[in-house]
């Protein structure tokens, strides 16, 4: 130990306006440590001044004992209170055979680095001793404080509330539990329900309902079964006895008991909603010959157990500060590589789910680069990755029904979302997108993707009535490589640098750092959070990320309109139209504006071969040649060319000319010369898929 850093403590202790008699000698004991005492001055309230001492043995002069090892100034010191100290206060380590008081709500080492140094460590102390002297260390404005458990055997593991709501009205009831042991620590786990992983055993709770309230702090300084039996008359918990050797008759080979005490407080414990406290305990079972009966020893070992919170939803949404589920339906993940098993991962960390996972690849050595999760042995993706995120949720695995539910190929798709919320599609697959584009019968779709090796990130939403579709977020997307450079950037890099994995043609994968996708998934991740707690979004959403050079994330967020469905007056259209609600706004207001005259223009947008579907996403208005009349409409050429050969170029062709669109003021069905017009157009187009369009004071319909 550094002598300079132990004679400056000494010196602050000494200077401090709360201390008095500090003690001289700094020679170091066996172990290098060494003590300094000091009589702390304690402000006592007014009526304990005469006596100079308070109700609870609070003295207006503390002797006060502080313990440097040698990793001080790392460490701090350790503060020690005389040895018949009042320990009827929380704060107090109860377990030990020495008063160590609780003098800071975290780390005092931590606080030593702080700029006061030794100053906050006496500041502290001195506030502690104040506050014991006017009894106010219980605060019921902030909760009843718990017994500390600072010293355990282990921890047991539960869900509070269940139990609490089984035990309702009654004084005892049991629970199997299992256990397992590691260095020295014991695990205990409520297994109803789950597998069995430890050594079977039993948890009893044991209350006393006609008790009432117990407002008395009691310290708990127990060490086996006879100091168990007398803490529990204390806390209003009486024949205990009784019924812990009736339990421990009727399971003579467990080698613990847990018991858990069941006390009801003036006010709610601190970080509960509950006026109830539960104390934790685990009998190291001894027994004794007492004639032909075998009985419990009081001697029997009792250490105390640190309870923790059973996995559970919403337990990961009060840790991530995530909101209530609108509902229980599963969440579908539609792709199970690297950015699908980071983004389900996030989310089941909020507390979402439960999970369907669907991805038909297998888990191969060189996934381990960025994939969420790791894997020894060889396994679907989807078993792996859904696996891994009911034991974050705390939802028991079934191997037989996961692996039945995985067995669809992710490009057929042959999985019903019945009891599905949200289909979260991470393949990049133009196949998937295309199934997807063609079900009517699938809950809202969120699509994200990855480009030029992670630089860009895109992620679709669609609404959550399904008003605006992915063929609509796709066909805005591309209509975007018009206007935005980033969008127009992602659309003219084709190129993609692989690595070969193995020996056949298959064997090829994108190159990418893990980095580059945790960042996107983490910021996608964020976003479908607020969709789900939102109960989805009015309107459809494109989101582009774009990561620079310096690891920040630039983020570029688009409102996408809704688009409505047109049929030809027939409905038996052999494709789906769907036109985008602002384009719809302009060709009503043009045609209005037009008064009696008919009036039309040209129609652009994208199509969508494999699902059939046509979006028209853009107008242009007739050029300057065109001819407009009460009872025609013809639209003209000038410039028309090439307006459009510019379009299809500058989008890569994925915003193409798609057909005319032209009103009937009067309203009507289709002439013969609409379709003539018709025929004619689909002639000079090769019968690629077009729309002539015409609308009316109505509405619109396809000729």
């Amino acid at each position: 130990m550094d002598d300079f850093w132990v004679q400056k403590a000494h010196s602050y202790i000494s200077s401090h306006s709360g201390f008095k008699a500090v003690s001289l000698g700094l020679t170091p004991d066996q172990s290098g440590c060494i003590e300094i005492s000091a009589d702390a001055i304690v402000p006592l309230p007014n009526k304990f001044i005469e006596s100079g001492v308070t109700e609870q043995g609070v003295c207006e002069s503390e002797r006060v004992v502080f313990e440097f090892t040698p990793d001080f100034p790392f460490v701090a010191p350790r503060i020690r209170l005389r040895d018949d100290f009042p320990r009827c206060f929380p704060h107090i380590n109860p377990n030990e055979k020495c008063v160590y008081p609780c003098i800071y709500d975290g780390s005092v080492s931590e606080l030593l680095q702080q700029s006061e140094w030794m100053n906050a460590i006496l500041n502290q102390l001195m506030e502690w001793l104040q506050s014991a002297a006017a009894n106010s260390l219980m605060d019921s404005d902030q909760g009843w404080e718990p017994m500390r458990v600072d010293r355990s055997l282990g921890y047991i593991e539960y869900d509070r509330d269940l139990l609490l709501q089984e035990l309702s009205g009654r004084e005892f009831i049991e629970y199997d539990f299992d256990y397992s042991e590691y260095s020295n620590l014991l695990y205990a786990k409520d297994t109803r329900g789950v597998a069995q992983h430890g050594h079977a055993s039993k948890v009893v709770l044991i209350t006393d309902p006609c008790r009432g309230v117990d407002d008395n702090y009691v310290p708990n300084v127990i060490s086996d079964l006879s100091d168990l039996y007398a803490y529990a008359s204390l806390v209003g918990i009486n024949k205990l006895e009784g019924r812990i050797e009736r339990f421990a008759r009727g399971f003579l080979e467990q080698k613990y008991i847990f018991v858990i005490l069941v006390v009801t407080r003036p006010c709610p414990v601190i970080n509960t909603k509950s006026d109830v406290e539960l104390l934790h305990f685990c009998i190291t079972k001894k027994y004794h010959i007492r004639g032909k009966a075998r009985r419990l020893s009081h001697q029997s070992e009792v250490s105390m157990m640190e309870h923790i919170s059973r996995p559970s939803p919403a337990l990961l949404r009060r840790m991530s500060g995530a909101n209530q589920l609108f509902d229980n339906r599963k969440i579908a993940l539609i792709g199970c590589g690297s950015l699908g098993s980071k983004i389900g991962v996030h989310l089941a960390r909020n507390g979402n789910g439960p999970f369907d996972c669907v991805d038909s690849s297998f888990f191969r050595p060189h996934n381990n680069a960025r994939h969420a999760l790791t894997a020894t042995s060889f396994m679907k993706k989807a078993v792996l990755l859904e696996r891994s995120l009911n034991i974050i949720t705390g939802t028991e695995y079934k191997e037989n029904d996961s692996e039945k539910s995985k067995g669809y190929y992710t490009d057929r798709l042959e999985v019903g979302f019945s009891r599905t919320k949200l289909l979260i599609d991470t393949t990049a697959s133009f196949v998937v997108r295309s199934r997807l584009i063609s079900r009517c019968d699938l809950p809202p779709i969120v699509s994200a993707f990855l480009y030029m090796h992670g630089v860009f990130g895109v992620m679709m939403s669609e609404s959550i009535d399904r008003g605006v579709l992915l063929a609509d977020l796709w066909a805005y997307f591309y209509l975007l490589s018009l206007r935005d450079d980033w969008v127009s950037e992602i659309m003219s890099n084709d190129g993609r640098d692989v690595v070969q994995i193995g020996q056949s043609c298959s064997s090829n994968t994108l190159i990418m750092s893990d980095a580059h996708v945790s960042i996107h998934a983490s910021s996608f991740s964020m976003r479908i959070q607020k969709f789900i707690e939102n109960r989805g979004c009015d309107s459809g959403d494109l989101c582009i990320t774009r990561l620079k050079e310096d690891g920040c994330l630039d983020v570029r967020s688009y409102s996408v309109p809704s688009s409505v469905s047109v049929n030809n007056e027939l409905g038996n259209y052999a494709w789906g139209v769907r036109v985008s609600s602002s384009v719809a706004d302009w060709i009503e207001q043009a045609s209005r504006d037009s008064g009696v005259c008919e009036t039309g223009g040209v129609l652009l947008g994208s199509v969508f071969y494999n699902s059939r579907t046509i979006v028209i996403s853009e107008v242009l208005p007739p050029p300057p040649d065109s001819k407009s009349s009460p009872s025609l409409f013809v639209l003209g050429t000038e410039g028309l060319e090439e307006l459009v050969t510019k379009t299809e170029t500058a989008s890569y062709g994925k915003v193409t000319y798609l057909g005319t669109w032209h009103s009937h003021p009067q309203g009507g069905s289709a002439s013969g010369t609409d379709k003539s017009t018709l025929k004619r157009l689909k002639s000079m187009r090769d019968y690629e898929p077009t729309v002539c369009l015409v609308w009316t004071p109505d509405g619109m319909f396809l000729v």
